[in-house]
């Protein structure tokens, strides 16, 4: 089900129950309205007659003769019945419309409030004061004969409900259709209001199914529109933006990593062929597998940092971190690097009576400091010095790798921790440009960071500012308990 006819039956079925509700309310309003207009006529007409009785001591007197008895209009314009009898149901004078007869027939003589279906019936009750029981109905005199004096009379006046039930069932019927026209024109109205309103989405989606995954310069079509649909653009807009530079890096890392892997490769092979055109002495085979040695043990190192920067960070689990001082941990590591021609020029200068515990993983923070190292004596000249310093800054210790080479191109700063970037002026050294993309990566899994930047007096300082272990035994605490 498209998002069109969703919102169209989400509307149209909130506008259906909007309308029953008001029409019921509408209904119930009007009946009530209609049925309180013909009891409030009914008494009214009672109410009128009754005040053109004349009430003497022991008698009322009805000559409606000598007065004018005027009703008015029943509710909706419709007719008020009535008669008058006396207590005993004897007839003394009704109204002249036709329907008097069965308003009689309905309601009955009597003194009791009447009721009858179909009607809407008041009743009232006069007689002179204090008279009560026999009195009402005792036999009238003939002085009171000659004078149309009664001992009580009783007034019914009555409304036809069925008029009013009519009028009802008319405006019932006369809702339902204003509602379902109502309805009907709203759900076309919807329709195309949510087509139109849509249609920037149904734009973008043609868009977006008609790219192709080498097409990097398509573009999503513009909303033209403000609001939601616009930050919907910005933000497929930005994806697409990542995917094209993801892929971007993909391409560039995939020819890169057949560049480097094909290098070491070219240069064993060249040396083996070369090994057997014919045959030579020893020291010969033993210079062509030196050289196979080192270029393999470059490979290896080249494949290591390949698998290691293509794995994802949610399939790489975080590595099991420890504390580590690097007051003492660097010394350490640096008494490990002896075999290196330049292991004389390394330094290492820590700040003074500061805490320089973090929590690492000893292997690949050996890792994180050599390749730093590494990348600082192949860009100094011979004998220059390398400088490894710590230091705490704030919350966080930080570890820094300063060299005396030529420093690093403004332009190329933001790039030098990216996979296989290399400066200009770095093409003619060896190198895959792996290293600091390994740093950065490593300095990453152990909630830190890397930056780099050019020292005012020459060279090139690398700075890895990683969190301050503060509670080193609530650290082991925790490790142990996970």
């Amino acid at each position: 089900m498209s998002l069109t006819t969703r919102l169209l039956l989400f509307s149209q079925a909130a506008l259906a129950a909007v309308l029953v509700v008001f029409c019921s309310v509408l209904y119930a309003v009007a009946h009530w309205y209609v049925h309180h207009a013909a009891v409030a006529s009914a008494d009214r007409s009672a109410a009128t007659l009754v005040a053109s009785v004349d009430i003497e001591a022991d008698a009322v007197e009805w000559e409606p003769s000598d007065r004018d008895v005027s009703l008015g209009p029943g509710p909706l314009g419709g007719t008020v019945y009535w008669y008058v009898t006396d207590a005993r149901g004897t007839p003394v004078d009704r109204s002249p419309a036709p329907g008097t007869a069965e308003l009689i027939a309905a309601s009955g003589p009597g003194t009791d409030e009447p009721s009858a279906e179909g009607w809407v019936l008041t009743r009232r009750l006069v007689h002179p004061p204090g008279a009560a029981g026999l009195l009402l109905t005792r036999d009238r005199t003939k002085e009171e004969t000659e004078k149309g004096e009664y001992p009580a009379l009783v007034f019914t006046t009555g409304v036809r409900t069925g008029p009013l039930h009519a009028a009802l069932n008319a405006l019932a019927a006369g809702l339902a259709v204003v509602s379902l026209a109502v309805w009907l024109g709203a759900w076309a109205a919807g329709r195309w209001v949510c087509r139109r309103a849509l249609r920037p989405l149904t734009e973008m989606a043609g868009a977006a199914r008609a790219m192709r995954a080498e097409d990097t310069g398509a573009r999503l079509p513009p909303p033209g529109a403000k609001g939601e649909l616009e930050e919907l653009h910005v933000a497929m807009s930005d994806l697409l933006g990542r995917q094209r530079s993801a892929l971007e890096r993909e391409r560039r890392f995939t020819a890169e990593a057949s560049h480097q892997l094909r290098t070491p490769l070219g240069t064993i092979l060249g040396q083996v062929e070369v090994a057997l055109r014919r045959p030579r002495p020893p020291e010969e085979y033993e210079r062509v597998l030196e050289v196979v040695r080192r270029q393999a043990a470059e490979l290896t190192r080249s494949v290591d940092a390949l698998l290691f920067l293509a794995r994802s960070d949610a399939d790489a689990p975080p590595p099991r971190t420890e504390p580590v001082d690097l007051r003492q941990w660097v010394p350490e590591f640096l008494a490990t690097l002896t075999s290196r021609a330049r292991h004389g020029n390394i330094s290492f200068e820590p700040e003074p009576r500061a805490a320089l515990r973090v929590a690492a993983h000893p292997p690949l923070l050996r890792e994180l400091v050599g390749n730093l190292i590494d990348n600082a004596l192949k860009y100094s000249p011979p004998g220059a010095p390398v400088v490894v310093r710590a230091f705490t800054e704030g919350a966080s210790t930080v570890i820094a790798v300063e060299d005396r080479g030529p420093g690093i191109d403004a332009a190329d700063l933001p790039h030098v921790f990216e996979p296989f970037f290399r400066s200009g002026c770095a093409t003619a050294l060896p190198g895959s440009g792996l290293g600091l993309a390994v740093v950065a990566r490593l300095a990453a899994a152990f909630g830190g960071r890397v930056a780099a930047e050019n020292r005012p007096d020459g060279g090139a300082r690398f700075r890895v500012t990683l969190p301050a272990l503060a509670d080193e035994e609530n650290f082991i605490r925790t490790s142990r308990a996970h």
